[in-house]
């Protein structure tokens, strides 16, 4: 064979050789051999098959459902001990006051040889029962309307008893009006150092009954009762009779007057400072016998 042809065949010999391998790698490649297929095709169909479950969206907790968690502060514990220490303070005072109450109770049961129930009101102070239970109190220096506690009188029967505790210094001249029914048709105040039961009749004649009060201390409380049946009228203080008047005209009441309770008095004239409480109205006069046991407690 002539050069040239031998050259030109190996030139085109060595050009298909080149383009074989290039299929080759380029099988190699870009796809899997049968082998492969085959073997990728019998792991897909022995895995074991898993559930495709629906995407849950979990929600954070809102703020509003979280408890708050109370972390010791020592300011809490130093209030606790004022509050402990204030309450114990305050119980103190009570319990003084409720032993002074008993022994003035205990000394005036001896001075006057009868026994005056005493108990605790909302300050702890020791006061009749009468008054405890009725729970309201009057100071005689501010009138107050208290005419739903007299609808029960009307006509010529009655009574009205109620507790009093002077507040004025000793020696006091003032006066003052502890209550006053149907427009001063009855009337209980203090003149000078007398307490005077006055009352006017049907024909507008005023009369009136009093006894001294000058052993009347302040602090003490003192039980005064008024009570009429057509002409006859008492007056009583502590369970004892200490006035009584016949009248030729009776005292007649409208039905459910008016009644106040406290001083109504011009500004420049001084009244005679005290408390009145436990007030009892009724329709119909009071015997000696139940006065003393309203004073003695023992209708609780």
């Amino acid at each position: 064979m002539p050069v040239g042809s031998q050259m030109a065949w190996g030139v085109g010999a060595a050009t298909c050789a080149v383009v074989i391998a290039s299929l080759l790698l380029h099988r190699d490649v870009g796809a899997p051999s049968e082998l492969a297929r085959v073997g990728a095709s019998g792991a897909h169909e022995h895995a074991p098959k898993r559930s495709i479950e629906p995407a849950v969206s979990v929600v954070a907790p809102r703020a509003v459902d979280a408890q708050p968690v109370d972390v010791p502060d020592a300011s809490d514990d130093l209030r606790a001990v004022d509050h402990g220490r204030v309450a114990r303070r305050s119980h103190a005072l009570i319990r003084a006051r409720l032993r002074r109450a008993k022994r003035e109770a205990r000394l005036y049961a001896k001075r006057h040889g009868t026994p005056m129930p005493m108990l605790p009101d909302a300050d702890g102070v020791a006061v009749p029962l009468d008054v405890w239970a009725q729970g309201e109190r009057f100071a005689t220096a501010t009138p107050v309307e208290a005419s739903e506690l007299a609808e029960p009188l009307g006509g010529s029967r009655g009574s009205v008893s109620f507790w009093f505790q002077p507040q004025w210094s000793a020696g006091s001249q003032d006066d003052a009006s502890f209550l006053e029914i149907a427009d001063g048709f009855v009337r209980v105040v203090k003149n000078v150092d007398f307490l005077r039961f006055e009352f006017v009749d049907a024909d507008g004649v005023e009369h009136g009954l009093g006894a001294s009060i000058t052993d009347w201390n302040p602090g003490e409380w003192h039980q005064i009762a008024g009570s009429w049946d057509d002409g006859t009228v008492a007056l009583y203080f502590d369970g004892e009779l200490v006035g009584q008047a016949t009248i030729d005209t009776p005292l007649v009441l409208p039905d459910g007057p008016r009644m106040r309770v406290g001083s109504d008095f011009p500004e420049f004239r001084p009244v005679a400072a005290g408390v009145v409480g436990g007030v009892r109205v009724t329709a119909r006069p009071l015997s000696a016998g139940e006065v003393r046991q309203r004073f003695v407690g023992a209708h609780g």
